[in-house]
């Protein structure tokens, strides 16, 4: 008698840095895209990245794709689809091994710098699978929408996403981790890992937490690397909000 191996499949949502490629020429974006990196190399080393080929009917031919894709696997990132684009683009992508994405809310990465753009950057595609539990009852937020509490640290490589709501740490975010919530973030203890409110595009949404030493934040698709910190607010209670359409982050 056989025995018959089942694979189980099921579905998740990850984190994925979006670039979103202009009409200039590819060579001046990965030059700068190189320079974004390269502000916070380790945060950016071997991140899965989706090109955005939207605002990009240049590049159509096969070996166009496959020059990107080397440029920006030179730069330590790993090219995993497409987004938007032509039916001829998109054939010529999944051609070198690029699958096609639907659009819709993502990114984290622009080829153009975020604080430097007249533009606003895209909202954050999320999330993984949560890796912490609440074991605290949800609290109210605003508009009747509950909040998701999580009442222990959040320790690292650990992702937790309030979908529609806002977030709650009772605790630390350790480096490495991250947190991303609709609404707001609020974190009771140090952010040390990463945090990401209004992930939809909620430009109102706000991260406040108590000792602000993040790898990165971002809210409503702004975000700002830990090496952009002001140095007087590390360590620090704050608020973070968009002004201008530029992260401000303010003394609590």
């Amino acid at each position: 008698m056989g025995y018959v191996s089942r694979t189980r499949i099921a579905g998740t949502t990850l984190t994925v840095l979006a670039v979103g490629l202009t009409r200039e020429p590819i060579a001046e974006q990965v030059a700068v895209l190189a320079e974004q990196v390269a502000t916070s190399p380790g945060f950016y080393r071997h991140a899965p990245v989706l090109l955005n080929m939207t605002a990009a009917p240049q590049v159509v031919e096969v070996d166009e794709f496959r020059a990107l894709k080397r440029a920006i696997e030179e730069l330590d990132l790993v090219p995993v689809g497409i987004q938007g684009g032509t039916g001829e683009q998109k054939a010529a992508a999944l051609d070198i091994g690029l699958p096609s994405f639907p659009t819709g809310a993502s990114a984290g990465l622009r080829a153009e710098r975020a604080r430097q753009s007249d533009a606003p950057a895209e909202a954050p595609q999320k999330v993984a699978e949560p890796a912490v539990t609440s074991s605290a009852p949800p609290a109210a937020a605003s508009g009747g929408v509950r909040a998701r509490v999580v009442s222990q640290p959040v320790r690292s490589g650990a992702q937790v996403y309030a979908k529609g709501s806002d977030l709650v740490v009772l605790g630390a975010v350790g480096a490495g981790a991250e947190v991303i919530a609709d609404g707001h973030v609020h974190i009771y203890g140090p952010l040390r890992g990463r945090a990401i409110a209004g992930a939809l595009g909620d430009r109102e949404a706000r991260i406040f937490c108590r000792a602000l030493d993040a790898e990165l934040i971002a809210v409503g698709g702004r975000y700002m690397v830990h090496d952009d910190l002001p140095r007087e607010v590390r360590g620090k209670p704050v608020m973070v909000v968009l002004e201008n359409d530029r992260l401000a982050i303010r003394e609590m």
